[in-house]
């Protein structure tokens, strides 16, 4: 069998074995490689073949893979909200595409744009570590080669749209300051 060494932070160990040792058991399932993980955070990998080592790799590194601002993925719709719709990517990251994010145009429920199970492209617009909550788009640009369009030092704005919520009052929350941060360039 051929072996590969991949390091993790060591407080991603606990991520990659899961609860239980579900996780890493899901991936030797799945991939059909051998993993071990020592307290350093290196991970060992090893299979018959090539096709089953990268398959294992990629489990591993979508399970460690931190959500960069900026960055083009590919998610799955996994839950809808009258504010918008939460989306999967990275293996098991969610993140919210708030609905005024959606569209260019004026949508007044999500369930016009995207159903639960869809596949869509979504940028990262902010990333609250302390929270762990991560603000999406699928506004502006879907390319994985393009970044967010830049005007002199700003980066790419969402248009913005009147989704604030009942009685058109402005969003009084914690993501709804994030969100404003992150469209005004602060992130």
């Amino acid at each position: 069998p051929k072996m590969e060494k991949i390091q993790v932070d060591k407080k991603d160990i606990a991520a990659v074995i899961g609860k239980g040792g579900a996780t890493i058991r899901e991936i030797v399932e799945l991939s059909g490689a051998k993993l071990d993980i020592n307290d350093d955070g290196v991970v060992t990998i090893a299979a018959a073949d090539e096709e089953s080592r990268n398959k294992a790799v990629q489990m591993v590194q979508d399970i460690v893979a931190k959500p960069e601002i900026g960055k083009i993925y590919k998610g799955k719709v996994v839950k809808i909200m009258d504010f918008g719709a939460f989306v999967n990517f990275l293996g098991k990251q969610d993140g919210l595409v708030h609905i005024s994010l959606m569209s260019d145009k004026f949508i007044s429920n999500p369930r016009e744009v995207v159903k639960t199970g869809d596949i869509v492209k979504v940028h990262v617009i902010s990333v609250d570590q302390k929270r762990k909550r991560v603000s999406l788009s699928m506004v502006g640009p879907q390319e994985e080669d393009k970044q967010p369009k830049v005007k002199g030092n700003k980066p790419f704005k969402a248009k913005k749209s009147n989704h604030s919520g009942q009685n058109n009052k402005p969003v009084n929350s914690a993501f709804g300051a994030a969100l404003a941060d992150a469209l005004k360039g602060k992130s």
